[in-house]
């Protein structure tokens, strides 16, 4: 899930497709700024909780690896 602020509260914006590279633009807090592509190519600027990107990570290095 994406939000709007670093606080990580409110409605939030939408999600990352989980095979979309991301780029860590800042840290806030527990939240990441970051820019992902959506399926359409476009990019998008959000934050993200920590947690979420970490977890992503490790599942796309079990992949990679096998």
């Amino acid at each position: 899930n994406t939000y709007g602020n670093a606080s990580l509260s409110g409605k939030r914006l939408g999600y990352v497709t989980a095979s979309s590279d991301i780029e860590i633009l800042a840290y806030a807090g527990d939240a990441y700024y970051i820019r992902y592509w959506t399926d359409s190519g476009q990019a998008r600027e959000r934050y993200v909780n920590k947690g979420a990107v970490k977890k992503a990570e490790k599942k796309r290095n079990q992949l990679i690896t096998g």
